[in-house]
């Protein structure tokens, strides 16, 4: 395993390494957000997780503090190309997109 000895140093690690942009799905525009597989890669490479699990296990617990969310808040971290955001520390987390399956109802 890694040096990373803090939540505050696996954030760090986490957010200097991950690959942050903005992605189009469905014609839809979602800005500063990574992959689910990205994050479970990315989470391995730093040393945080040796095993797919142990990344799945460490990125939920980055959903769980609040650090990073589901870009509608529907999903735990998934290894999939899902689509995940950091969350500011000026912001609440799932409260600033509806998904489209939110607008219609």
């Amino acid at each position: 395993m890694s040096a990373i000895s803090s939540l505050e140093e696996l954030v760090e690690a986490f957010r200097a390494a991950v690959t942050v942009k903005d992605r189009t799905y469905r014609l839809r525009r979602y800005k500063a957000c990574f992959t689910g597989v990205d994050a479970v890669r990315t989470l391995i490479a730093i040393g945080a997780a040796v095993t797919i699990e142990e990344a799945l296990t460490v990125g939920n617990d980055l959903v769980a503090h609040h650090v990073i969310e589901h870009v509608y808040g529907e999903h735990c971290l998934k290894n999939e190309n899902l689509f995940y955001r950091f969350i500011e520390p000026d912001q609440a987390p799932m409260q600033r997109t509806l998904s489209p399956r939110q607008r219609a109802a």
